[in-house]
């Protein structure tokens, strides 16, 4: 006859015991994995749908201010996520990009983009507006830029045509350009 041994029945029940214990846990944490999955997919979304509510409906999605606009606004985002960032030097800050009263030609559209952002370099603050001309009224006709700062900088407004028309990077406009000139004229 067999005889069954408390010990080992004993033995086999606790560890059945804690592995549906392991098992509950397990599925908890599956469960709030899932949760923080589904509420990041949410997040994501969100923040897509509120990068573009952020443009206006009247400018240009494909022109080169637009551009410059997402660039700028994804830097701030990386640079908002990190943990140390110098309080001295920004490539971005609040950053803008609206429709304007332009002024041109009677047949040319009233309203006109423009990007306005400010940039800090060795605790300098410049505020940079790059506002979009055309010179008629065809949508295909070739944009002009009007670049200004509230510190007059020999070059800025040339060479930010250039970055601009060739399709170079906003971030490259204020490393190679805006921040070499600023150490030339202001930071002395």
């Amino acid at each position: 006859m067999n005889v069954i041994r408390f010990d080992e029945v004993f033995g086999l029940v606790d560890s059945c015991f804690h592995l549906q214990l392991l098992i509950i846990e397990l599925q908890e944490q599956l469960s709030l994995a899932k949760a923080l999955c589904e509420e990041k997919a949410c997040s994501d979304l969100l923040k897509g749908l509120v990068e573009l509510q952020d443009v206006p409906e009247d400018i240009d999605p494909s022109g080169a201010l637009c551009s410059w606009y997402h660039q700028m606004k994804k830097h701030v985002q990386n640079r908002s996520s990190q943990l140390h960032c110098s309080a001295d030097e920004d490539c971005f800050v609040n950053v803008r990009i609206s429709t304007v009263h332009g002024e041109g030609f009677v047949t040319c559209p009233n309203l006109v983009p423009k990007l306005s952002f400010g940039t800090k370099y060795k605790g300098y603050c410049l505020h940079i507006s790059i506002e979009e001309k055309r010179s008629s009224s065809h949508p295909l006709s070739t944009p002009h830029y009007a670049i200004t700062s509230d510190i007059h900088l020999q070059g800025l407004e040339v060479k930010g045509r250039e970055y601009l028309e060739r399709g170079q990077t906003a971030e490259d406009f204020i490393l190679q350009v805006v921040w070499p000139i600023m150490e030339e004229n202001i930071c002395v």
